[in-house]
């Protein structure tokens, strides 16, 4: 209970999920639907924000694919809550949903598949290990983002250019 007299119940996501997994493997529910049913329960209380940046960053995080099939469940969640902050959150809602089928529209990279370099680029320039990982991921960002181009050779001189390589 908080200093306004709210209860709140931290990390339900985890303890509901798992509850969620038992369940549907007791109902027969198949290995595919357990994991995605799972994984729904798990990330329903992301908060969309309506902003592109954040979305962005869901999107690179999750998927644009699972964050849609995430949208009914947002919009039940916030039903769920006080009245007075429905409005808001279903506009936030309502406008992530937006932003995620323009991403679509638009085609942006938003998956280290969809990247057009890869680890052998990066090993290449002499990047090893985790460090293949880690640049990916900074990489993506910066192309889901619309900082650089997702054009192999932009990517491959901005790496040079502004990643320290030994």
């Amino acid at each position: 209970v908080d200093e306004n007299g709210q209860s709140h119940f931290k990390m339900h996501q985890s303890v509901s999920a798992e509850i969620s997994r038992d369940i549907l493997k007791n109902l027969r529910f198949s290995k595919l639907e357990q994991e995605e049913i799972y994984n729904l329960v798990l990330c329903h209380d992301l908060r969309p924000l309506g902003d592109l940046k954040q979305t962005v960053d869901l999107c690179v995080e999750y998927s644009p694919e699972f964050l849609l099939r995430l949208m009914p469940v947002f919009r039940a969640d916030a039903l769920a809550q006080s009245p007075e902050y429905q409005p808001e959150t279903l506009a936030q809602i309502e406008t992530t949903e937006k932003i995620i089928n323009k991403l679509l529209a638009d085609n942006v990279c938003l998956s280290l598949a969809d990247l057009k370099i890869n680890g052998n680029d990066l090993n290449a320039l002499g990047i090893k290990g985790k460090s293949i990982g880690d640049t990916l991921a900074f990489i993506l960002k910066k192309v889901a983002h619309s900082e650089i181009n997702n054009d192999r050779d932009e990517i491959l001189t901005y790496i040079k250019e502004n990643i320290h390589l030994d």
